[in-house]
C-alpha cells in the first residue's frame, strides 16, 4: 500500500473500519462507471461512490427507457452497497435527450442579444431551460420518477441536485459565443412571460427597472431551486439532497454596485460572470429550507484559495458556512479538477481535509477516481484512502 504524507504523518490506505459504522464527515470520490473502477474501492474505507447518469441515454424516447443501460446502472450501484459504499446519484439532467428540445415553449436559454444557449453534450453543459419553461420540467420530473421506480429510490446514500450546467445550480456563462461577455439568460420565450419588465434590456430602462429584472432573474434560479429539490425528494424518499452551488458566488453588496452602474460590466458581480450564472448563494442557501432535514449547502471548489476575511473574499466553502450556519444546514464539497503536479493534489488535498476539519464539514467528494486511478493530477486512490485514514485516526493530524 502507499502511504502519502500529510504535515508529517504518513498513513497507509485502507483499514478504517466499516465505513458506514464510522462517526464524522463521510469521503468519497466521484465518476465511478465501472465494475473493475467499483472493485478498486474495496477495502480503501472511503465511504461513498457518485454513480452519473446520461438521462440522454436512459430515456432516448419519451417514457421509453433503454433497458441494457438500466440494467447496467442497476449492477453498477448494487456491487458498490455489496461493498459497503453508500451511492450518490447524480441524475443527468444535465444530459437531456433531443426530444426535450422539441417540447413547447422555450426550451433553451436565450440572451439579450438573441443567442440561443447549445452548450456541449462532451461537459454536460448542453442544458435545456428548465428554469422557465414549465414542460422542460414536466419531463424532468418524470424522468426522476422513472430512476426512482428503477433504481429504487429510497436506498441511495445521496442525490446530486443542481439540473443544469454540469448538473450545477447555474445559468450558462457571461461569455455567449458569439462575443459577447455581458449575456443574462433571459430573454426566450417562456422567460419573457414572467418577466416584470417586459421590454427592459441590460444598459437600458431605469435604475429601478434594472433593479427589478435582476432581481427577478437571480430568484428565478432560486425558484427553479426548490422546484427541483422538491421533485427530487418526492422521487427519492431517502438520503441527503447535496445542492451543488458552484463558483466563488455572489458576495454581499456586488448585486447592488452592478445595478447601480447599469450593468456597464464593470463591476465585479459582472466581470467574474456570477452574475450572469446567477450564482445568488444568499438566497439559494436559505432555499434549502424546503427540504430541510436532508439538503445539503454544496459547494464544488472546496480547495479555492481565500482572499482575505471579509465575506466578498473569504474561499466559496467559507462562505457558504457563513451562510448555512443560521440554517443549521450541513455543509460539504468536492474539489476542483487538477491537472497539475503531485505536489500540487497533494496541497489541494491538505487545504481540503483541513476545511473539513475546520469547518465541521459534512463530507468531501474527491473529483474524480479516474484520475486517482490513472494518477493524472499527481494522486492515486492509495494516497487519497491513506490521507482519509490518517483524519479518521485517534492520532492527530495537525492542520
Amino acid at each position: 500500500m502507499v502511504g502519502l504524507v500529510i504535515a508529517g504523518i504518513v498513513r497507509e490506505s485502507g483499514g478504517t473500519g466499516s465505513p458506514s459504522s464510522r462517526p464524522g464527515p463521510w469521503f468519497g470520490v466521484l465518476r465511478v462507471s465501472t465494475r473493475a473502477q467499483a472493485e478498486r474501492l474495496a477495502g480503501t474505507g472511503l465511504d461513498r461512490a457518485v454513480v452519473s447518469l446520461d438521462w440522454n441515454r436512459y430515456e432516448p424516447a419519451p417514457g421509453r427507457t433503454d433497458p441494457g443501460y438500466v440494467a447496467g446502472i442497476a449492477t453498477l450501484v448494487a456491487q458498490l452497497r455489496s461493498q459497503g459504499v453508500g451511492v450518490v446519484l447524480d441524475p443527468g439532467l444535465q444530459h437531456p435527450p433531443p426530444w426535450v428540445f422539441g417540447l413547447p415553449g422555450g426550451t433553451r436559454f436565450r440572451d439579450q442579444y438573441g443567442v440561443v444557449w447549445n452548450g456541449s453534450a462532451a461537459d454536460g453543459t448542453a442544458v435545456a431551460d428548465a428554469v422557465f419553461d414549465p414542460h422542460v420540467r414536466a419531463a424532468e420530473a418524470g424522468y426522476l420518477r422513472r430512476v426512482a421506480a428503477d433504481l429504487g429510490g429510497g436506498s441511495f446514500a445521496g442525490i446530486r441536485v443542481g439540473g443544469l450546467l454540469s448538473g450545477e445550480l447555474r445559468y450558462p456563462p457571461a461569455d455567449d459565443g458569439a462575443g459577447h461577455h455581458d449575456a443574462l439568460w433571459y430573454f426566450d420565450a417562456s422567460a419573457r412571460v414572467s418577466a416584470p419588465v417586459p421590454g427592459w434590456r441590460p444598459g437600458g430602462g431605469s435604475r429601478a427597472d434594472t433593479a427589478r429584472s435582476v432581481d427577478a432573474y437571480l430568484g428565478a434560479l432560486t425558484g427553479y431551486e426548490r422546484w427541483l429539490l422538491r421533485a427530487t425528494a418526492g422521487a427519492f424518499p431517502n438520503g441527503r439532497l447535496d445542492v451543488l452551488l458552484p463558483g466563488w458566488g455572489l458576495r454581499p453588496g456586488q448585486v447592488g454596485q452592478a445595478v447601480a452602474d447599469g450593468l456597464d460590466g464593470r463591476s465585479r458581480a459582472e466581470q467574474g460572470g456570477m452574475l450572469a450564472s446567477g450564482l445568488d448563494w444568499a438566497q439559494q442557501v436559505p432555499a434549502l429550507e424546503v427540504a430541510r432535514s436532508r439538503a445539503v449547502a454544496y459547494t464544488t471548489w472546496l480547495d479555492a484559495a481565500s482572499g482575505g476575511s471579509t465575506p466578498q473574499l473569504v474561499s466559496p466553502v467559507q462562505y457558504l458556512a457563513s451562510l448555512a450556519a443560521p440554517e443549521k444546514l450541513p455543509v460539504a464539497g468536492e474539489n476542483t479538477r487538477l491537472k497539475g503536479t503531485g505536489t500540487q493534489a497533494r496541497t489541494a488535498l491538505r487545504i481540503c481535509l483541513s476545511r473539513v476539519r475546520a469547518l465541521r464539514l459534512a463530507g468531501m467528494m474527491w473529483m474524480d477516481e479516474p484520475d486517482l486511478l490513472a494518477a493524472r493530477g499527481g494522486l492515486t486512490l492509495a494516497q487519497y484512502a491513506g490521507a482519509v485514514s490518517a483524519y479518521h485516526s485517534p492520532v492527530r493530524v495537525n492542520d
